[in-house]
């Protein structure tokens, strides 16, 4: 993906997860009001909170999820080189390094092996 795909892909998502949490705290507020927050957990929030679920299980699908063990971490080879372990897929490693304000992992192994 080029550059500016990257920025707009990232803008989406972002406000994509926003307008999640805003619905969700939007029907907190609207049952709070009417009174039925504090009556269990009501069919309008479970059926808001398996919607998000789904959505944020297209999201980590697309883009994958950024842990500490998904992160790209770099090892010395035998012949003295410094390379990036395995990692999932090129694309998706890029997303998630820009995602957290990173260099590409082309960038990062130019930086790394000069």
């Amino acid at each position: 993906m080029e550059a500016e795909n990257l920025k707009v892909y990232d803008t989406n998502i972002a406000q994509e997860i926003i307008d999640l949490k805003n619905a969700d705290l939007a029907l907190r507020d609207e049952l709070l009001k009417s009174g039925q927050l504090n009556d269990g957990y009501s069919e309008a929030m479970r059926e808001l909170h398996n919607s998000n679920a789904k959505t944020l299980n297209v999201i980590i699908d697309n883009i994958g999820y950024p842990t500490i063990d998904k992160g790209t971490q770099f090892d010395w080879y035998e012949n003295g080189n410094l390379a990036p372990n395995l990692f999932d897929n090129l694309t998706k490693v890029n997303i998630r390094r820009q995602l957290i304000g990173l260099k590409s992992l082309e960038e990062q192994i130019n930086i790394m092996q000069t």
